[in-house]
């Protein structure tokens, strides 16, 4: 299960930095393509709000002692294809549901907030090359089932903090102590972990599954005044298949305001444009690696309540496709070549409760 984790915690930073879409590109090209993946026209029925010539700053508005919670549903798609004497396929389908609870314990004088956040549910579906697999935070799971799924039985139900500015930005997570002792516990009869390996342990913990997907809550908003047709960037750094360096330019723009439920939202879509460097070519262990252009796809569209400052629902969707030609001697020094493609495809959908 941890190959699972990692493939989906990959796919769910890349569409954080990739809220939006883009098409194949040459080499430092900028270009935008339609949106794919999201129902826009689910969008478009939305009552309209005339707010006139005013402007609104989409910021995040917390008070202390707020509770409110967000359901994140992540669905993912990965399709490999390894071509050489013969052809192997291999496919996993994995849908995932989160709950999370969150309780703001206090504001600072900037407004930020330091909160309480618990994931107090997650559920699992997958179907790797036909065996389906399932987990339920909520049911009565053995010690095997346990066993099997420590990632998720690690940050279940195990309050963490948070700090998070009224941009949408976490600046810091902490109070990692449970899970680590929760992780401890899974494994009786090792030794006990000396500082140094515990604060690593930590950080993994944190940057590696708890900041890319509590981040994805807290949609970043820009620090300025908007109207209608408003727009901003964010730009980001990113790595694909440690051989690509990707300088990411998402394009967010306020297509209009709407009503919902009584309150006044801002409705933004989102446009991703890339630039890459690197070399497509090299020589590792022996093996030989041709790489083609990355191809990154995809859509998004968020609601954001002007009224209480608060991400009403999210949706994005992408697809980041690769491709290599490999090349390697056998033991006979008889050369050996084939051809590997990667489709992985993400669609996240961040609902408030």
């Amino acid at each position: 299960m941890r190959k699972i984790l990692v493939k989906n915690l990959l796919i769910l930073s890349i569409v954080l930095l990739a809220a939006g879409c883009a098409k194949k590109q040459d080499k430092n090209a900028n270009a935008k393509n339609e949106t794919n993946g999201v129902n826009a026209e689910a969008y478009n029925n939305l009552e309209k709000v005339n707010i006139g010539g005013e402007k609104v700053i989409l910021k995040y508005q917390f008070k202390k002692g707020d509770k409110f919670s967000y359901k994140l549903t992540t669905m993912t798609i990965s399709d490999q294809s390894i071509q050489s004497d013969s052809l192997k396929k291999s496919k996993t389908n994995q849908s995932t549901t989160y709950i999370f609870d969150f309780n703001i314990l206090d504001v600072d004088k900037e407004n930020g907030a330091d909160a309480e956040i618990n994931i107090s549910s997650m559920i699992i579906a997958a179907d790797i090359d036909g065996r389906k697999i399932r987990y339920d935070s909520k049911a009565i799971n053995d010690a095997q089932t346990k066993q099997r799924f420590i990632e998720y039985e690690t940050i279940i139900n195990s309050p963490f903090r948070a700090k998070i500015n009224i941009k949408g930005e976490i600046a810091d997570i902490s109070h990692l102590d449970k899970m680590v002792d929760k992780l401890t516990s899974f494994r009786p009869g090792q030794r006990k972990l000396t500082p140094d390996e515990k604060t690593t342990l930590m950080n993994n913990i944190r940057d590696g599954a708890l900041r890319p997907i509590t981040q994805l809550i807290f949609r970043e908003m820009p620090n300025k005044e908007v109207g209608k047709d408003s727009t901003w960037s964010e730009h980001y750094p990113g790595n694909l298949a440690g051989v690509f360096q990707l300088n990411y330019a998402a394009d967010f723009k306020v297509e209009d305001f709407v009503k919902i439920n009584g309150a006044r939202a801002a409705k933004v879509s989102a446009n991703l444009s890339f630039k890459w460097t690197g070399n497509k070519q090299g020589n590792q262990d022996g093996v030989s690696y041709n790489f083609s252009d990355p191809k990154i796809n995809g859509g998004g569209m968020i609601l954001f309540n002007i009224d209480n400052g608060r991400l009403i629902k999210a949706e994005t969707a992408t697809k980041v496709e690769m491709n290599v030609q490999l090349e390697s001697k056998d033991q006979s020094q008889k050369t050996k070549k084939s051809t590997r493609k990667d489709i992985s495809t993400n669609r996240n959908i961040i609902e408030l409760l």
